[in-house]
């Protein structure tokens, strides 16, 4: 099979299973690229590596196509590259994972496994001010006082302001979270499993929310809307359905401010993966 039409099927149509198999790739090879493809591990665009003579590259997790020999390993280090190989690198070009050096307007990285702070709630952005505010309790579930970022909560009720004229009310269940509230969660058996490891939370910032009624069923307006509107008021899905962030389950209420420039560019790309 020729490389340049192996490249064309691969990622206009994924369609390219039948033809594998009439090359002699194994069925089994074939079903787990399937499965991973449907896992959302593997996307397009793939690296074509024409001619390196000497080259080091490594990869987390690489596909390898080359005379329909099929490998998929977790690490490979490459010290010469054949002429003719196709290299995919799902962590770093996959159209379903957020590039490692997106941030957010405070300087945190998006969609990545990170350690916002420590236990003494110090920040990787050392400049970093949380500036909480509390939210109006007429927003919050069962009227809780709950804080959250001061830029954050102006941007949370204008898009509650535009959501309420099409008929979406938009409470807000959890936001800011300490090291110390995380850890309890954490270690309360209720929410352990769903519960991201203290430290590594979203809410640490005060910029994420999660908000009642909101899931990822087909007739949810709630989410149809944020899902078309959010990310005009700086906020955006995370944990979509597909995301590669480690540990991480998705959350269709799980919506986090990182600016209406930034949150401009993440919808763009990753708009068809809500």
């Amino acid at each position: 099979m020729n490389i340049e039409k192996l490249n064309s099927m691969y990622v206009n149509s994924f369609d390219f299973d039948e033809q594998l198999k009439n090359d002699g790739v194994k069925s089994d090879t074939i079903e787990r690229i399937k499965n991973q493809r449907l896992q959302r591990q593997i996307d397009n665009p793939l690296i074509t590596i024409e001619s390196y003579q000497n080259a080091s590259i490594h990869f987390e997790q690489v596909i390898i196509i080359n005379n329909h020999q099929i490998q998929a390993r977790k690490e490979l280090q490459l010290q010469k590259i054949p002429s003719g190989w196709v290299i995919q690198n799902e962590k770093v070009h996959s159209s379903k994972t957020v590039p490692r050096n997106m941030l957010d307007k405070f300087g945190f990285p998006v969609g990545v496994h990170h350690q916002y702070c420590s236990s003494n709630n110090d920040y990787s952005v050392k400049d970093y001010k949380r500036n909480l505010v509390f939210i109006n309790k007429r927003y919050t579930k069962n009227n809780k006082p709950i804080r959250i970022n001061s830029e954050t909560s102006q941007q949370f009720l204008a898009m509650r302001k535009a959501a309420n004229k099409d008929g979406i009310n938009l409470i807000i269940v959890s936001a800011y979270r300490s090291y110390n509230h995380q850890r309890n969660l954490k270690n309360n058996p209720k929410y352990s499993e769903k519960a991201t490891f203290p430290g590594y939370s979203e809410h640490h910032l005060g910029t994420t929310i999660d908000l009642l009624y909101v899931t990822f069923r087909d007739n949810d307006k709630n989410y149809k809307w944020l899902k078309n509107n959010a990310h005009k008021f700086g906020f955006v899905l995370t944990y979509f359905i597909g995301h590669q962030i480690k540990n991480i389950k998705p959350e269709a209420n799980h919506w986090r401010y990182i600016g209406v420039e930034a949150a401009i560019k993440y919808y763009q790309i990753y708009f068809e993966d809500y």
